[in-house]
């Protein structure tokens, strides 16, 4: 991403210091701060920075997590875990978990939601053998 793209823009607004209330019929979405990486895994020499997004949606009926992050051996499940904790949402409150694709800074976590549901497309297998879901090392970007 170009640095233009962290510009200020007069028209965006800043995020809320609390999280609004939950509102009748509406989901409510908190983006979790897990931190960043930066590595020079893309084969260029320059560093890169990876930010993993995870999202919790909530609907009143299900605590959804949208994405989980990187595996374990990046640190980033004990930064998830505080992000639950400082908004006092347990791991075991999440029914469902949706992944949006095979990448390892998307999928990482999946096994830390031990009572939800997991989700993905059926595109999510297909030709990745090198892509991991869980906890595991991994050596291969696709």
């Amino acid at each position: 991403m170009g640095q233009d793209a962290w510009n200020w823009n007069p028209k965006w607004k800043p995020w809320p210091t609390k999280r609004p209330p939950p509102t009748p019929n509406k989901a409510r979405i908190t983006i979790l701060d897990v931190g960043r990486i930066v590595s020079k895994v893309n084969g260029n020499g320059k560093d890169f920075e990876y930010v993993p997004t995870i999202a919790l949606i909530e609907d009143g009926k299900d605590k959804i997590i949208f994405d989980t992050g990187l595996p374990t051996d990046s640190g980033s499940l004990n930064r998830m875990l505080k992000a639950l904790s400082n908004i006092k949402i347990q791991p075991t409150s999440i029914n469902k978990v949706i992944l949006s694709h095979a990448h390892m800074d998307h999928t990482g976590h999946a096994d830390t939601f031990t009572n939800a549901e997991i989700y993905h497309g059926n595109h999510l297998f297909k030709g990745f053998s090198l892509t991991y879901i869980g906890t595991y090392e991994v050596f291969w970007w696709i």
